[in-house]
């Protein structure tokens, strides 16, 4: 029997590679042509190729049985592992699940049979797993502990990101066979039901021309409450194809909440491809809470658009109270979710409005919460910027606290001045300013410091010394408030100026007592009580705030360089 040929331009041209019976894994480079690059193929009589949408014979998939000069638009260049089997064996099944460390199906994988796996069976790691491809019939159990144990999610379809309270959270994993759902009609549910575990559950062509030129290629209306059309498939539920208006139209007269158009799946349940303007359109007339699109899903996405040039998903509403697009999740998972692969600026989700372009509203967290996984010091978890003299971000608070920073580095950067119309309030003790230090990997926080010949400071060492600069910041529960001329480069330390700080005293010269004014000392970095008042002018550090009758210590005093 001659073998399969494919090939990777249309019309059999291109790049091409003959296929015999068996598996053929991308992700294993055992398709030469390329991933995704398959667009046409010659299929001998009594073989049948099965294309995979993911390496690892995961996804969406489609079966050919004949020569094909250029498969679906769907397909074009989508195909990233093939079965080819003979037409007299069973239909191949994927009883594997795939996980990744990284979202979009990227990073270490592992491929995981039925069976249970602990955190020492998981070669991605612990707490690491971030998408995973789960052919349909199939289930991925994520445990939160080892040993099966603690908070469970259920993950039936492909995931380009699992939730994020759930990424990077697994620890143990079970992987099962899942009974697939099955559709009762009667006079509740669907008109239609398309089913199919090859192909389309439910295909509509229309050629129509002239008068019928804006007929359906399928059209359901069910006058009961149930929709006018469900179709159900392990590859695509419903499709229509229309040359001049919609593939696939639904219409229902229900009062009580039927959708015209509903999709049910364990991936999207509603995916739209829209070339040149909109995926899906969905308009309702409804004037209590009637949506123009409905998408339900168990775990995947309940409504998906994608569009090569316009917009994968439109709403519009043109009521003073409507909204456009409404997400909502009843669980734990996110109402609505934006992604883009753009490198140049686009936004996953945008908003544009002479109100609000994006208002979050939470009853339980945060209002809008942004987050960025871009590697080294570029990108925004969250970006506001003003075009006109308003405010870029804004944080206003009823009872709490406006805006707060918190960051590894710096909890704020600010370029431009800064206007405060309140207090300032800071929770360390003292000013300081930063300095060149002689020897400063030598020097702990603490120490007297004088001025030296070239500008830096160096350690005290004579009594009553008119260069004395101040104490080194930062010693016991005392910490600088605000450091002045802080810069990365030379060996600097910051000097405390003004307010509270913990300084090296010697009390061999003398008992020390609260309020006693101090000076430096001939002990290294030590100062003493000032016994002489006229030696003491231009010389005094500070006062003492605590007592200190004998030896050497650290004790916190009052800096007054007078």
């Amino acid at each position: 029997m001659p073998d399969v040929t494919i090939f990777e331009h249309s019309n059999f041209a291109g790049l091409s590679q003959v296929l015999p019976k068996g598996r053929y894994n991308d992700a294993l480079h055992e398709l030469t042509i390329g991933n995704d690059k398959l667009s046409s193929l010659k299929v001998p009589q009594g073989l049948i190729v099965r294309l995979y949408e993911h390496s690892h014979f995961q996804g969406r998939y489609l079966d050919i049985k004949t020569d094909t000069a250029a498969v679906s638009p769907f397909w074009q260049d989508r195909t990233s592992s093939i079965i080819v089997y003979s037409a007299t064996e069973p239909s191949p099944l994927t009883r594997e699940v795939v996980i990744y460390f990284d979202s979009d199906y990227s990073g270490q994988f592992q491929i995981l049979k039925p069976g249970k796996y602990n955190v020492s069976d998981l070669t991605i790691g612990d707490n690491a797993l971030s998408s995973a491809l789960v052919p349909y019939g199939m289930l991925l159990r994520l445990y939160e502990l080892p040993d099966f144990q603690g908070a469970t999610f259920e993950i039936r379809s492909d995931t380009q990101a699992v939730p994020l309270e759930w990424n990077d959270k697994a620890s143990s994993v079970e992987v099962a066979e899942a009974p697939v759902p099955f559709w009762q009609i009667n006079d509740h549910n669907a008109a239609v039901i398309g089913e199919s575990v090859e192909y389309n559950g439910v295909r509509g062509i229309s050629h129509a021309a002239g008068e019928r030129a804006n007929a359906a290629a399928v059209a359901g209306i069910n006058d009961n409450n149930g929709p006018g059309i469900c179709g159900e498939s392990a590859g695509v539920g419903v499709w229509g194809e229309s040359k001049t208006w919609m593939g696939v139209f639904g219409n229902s007269e229900s009062t009580t909440g039927g959708a015209g158009v509903l999709g049910v799946g364990q991936g999207a349940g509603v995916i739209g491809i829209g070339k040149t303007w909109v995926g899906v359109v969905g308009r309702s007339e409804a004037t209590q809470g009637g949506g123009g699109v409905l998408g339900e899903s168990n775990v995947g996405n309940g409504v998906a658009g994608t569009s090569k040039e316009g917009v994968g998903v439109y709403g519009e509403t043109t009521g003073p109270n409507g909204v456009g697009v409404l997400g909502e999740n009843k669980s734990n998972g996110n109402g609505v979710v934006g992604k883009t692969q753009s490198t140049t600026g686009a936004a996953g989700v945008w908003g544009e409005g002479p109100g609000h372009g994006v208002l979050g509203l939470s009853y339980t967290w945060v209002g809008v919460y942004g987050e960025t996984r871009v590697s080294g010091p570029v990108g925004a978890g969250v970006w506001g910027k003003h075009m006109g003299e308003g405010t870029g971000v804004m944080g206003e608070s009823v009872k709490g606290i406006g805006v707060i920073g918190k960051g590894a580095k710096l909890a704020g950067y600010f370029e431009g001045d800064i206007e405060v119309t309140g207090d300032i309030r800071l929770a360390n003790a003292d000013c300081a300013e930063d300095f060149d230090i002689s020897e400063a990997e030598q020097i702990d926080p603490g120490t007297v410091m004088v001025l030296g010949e070239e500008g830096k400071l160096e350690q005290s060492q004579r009594a009553y010394d008119k260069r004395v600069a101040g104490v080194i910041s930062g010693a016991g529960s005392y910490k600088p408030g605000i450091v002045l001329d802080k810069q990365s480069k030379g060996n600097r330390k910051p000097v405390a100026l003004l307010g509270k700080v913990y300084c090296k005293v010697d009390a061999s010269y003398g008992a020390v007592e609260i309020g006693d004014l101090l000076t430096t000392s001939p002990s290294r970095g030590h100062a003493m009580k000032a016994n002489d008042p006229l030696k003491a002018f231009g010389s005094v550090i500070g006062k003492a705030l605590r007592p200190l009758t004998e030896g050497q210590s650290l004790i916190p005093i009052l800096i007054a360089l007078q």
